[in-house]
C-alpha cells in the first residue's frame, strides 16, 4: 500500500480558507501564516487540516478511498468475512 504524507514547512504555500498563504512559523499546534497583502493568521493545526480548500500547493492531493477500498488489501477469506 502506498500511503502519501502532506508535508508543510516553512516557506511552503498552503491553500486556507480559499486564500493562497505563505508558512511563515510552525510552533507547537499553532502554525502562522503569511498572504500575498502581508494579512496574518494564527491558525490551530486542527482547523487549518480540517478547512474544505486545505491543499498544501505543488503537492498532489490524497485520492479519496472507496468504501471497500481497504478492504482490497485483505486475504480474501477474511474480506468475505468482513462484509
Amino acid at each position: 500500500m502506498v500511503t502519501r504524507r502532506t508535508r508543510v514547512t516553512v516557506g511552503g504555500q498552503v491553500v486556507f480558507q480559499a486564500r493562497t498563504w505563505t508558512v511563515a512559523v510552525l510552533e507547537g499546534l499553532r502554525v502562522q501564516l503569511v498572504d500575498a497583502e502581508g494579512a496574518v493568521a494564527s491558525v490551530v493545526w486542527a482547523h487549518l487540516l480540517a478547512d474544505e480548500h486545505f491543499e498544501v500547493v505543488g503537492q498532489a492531493k490524497p485520492g479519496a478511498v472507496g468504501p471497500l477500498g481497504m478492504l482490497d488489501a485483505l486475504e480474501k477469506e477474511v474480506r468475505e468475512r468482513a462484509l
